[in-house]
């Protein structure tokens, strides 16, 4: 799917399938140029799987940026706030998850 001076003809399906590429597209950055905590990030929580194999993208692929940060609810998991530990949600982070969410709160 390329994107430079071409007119896109599509249907709703194709716009779900490529949504990922689509979005990254229009507000993003190439995974090169992404911070290591963000890149731990979004191998704990957005990468792709092909055949049980994760897919990394390459250095100049673009990545959006709405992938590699934590929102509050998922901060709030693991963010302790002195006595008690918050919870906002019914969702608990795995094993990967909470590193990374520890990892990008210790970078930023």
């Amino acid at each position: 799917m390329e994107f430079e001076g071409k007119i896109i003809q599509t249907n709703g399906n194709d716009l779900n399938k490529h949504k990922h590429t689509i979005m990254s597209f229009f507000a993003g950055i190439a995974w090169g140029d992404v911070r290591e905590c963000e890149k731990v990030f979004y191998r704990a929580f957005h990468i792709p799987v092909v055949n049980n194999v994760a897919v990394e993208p390459w250095d100049n692929e673009i990545v959006a940026i709405d992938l590699l940060t934590p929102g509050e609810l998922q901060l709030n998991t693991v963010r302790d706030t002195g006595d008690e530990l918050v919870r906002t949600t019914h969702w608990r982070p795995n094993d990967a998850q909470r590193a990374a969410l520890l990892f990008w709160l210790e970078s930023n």
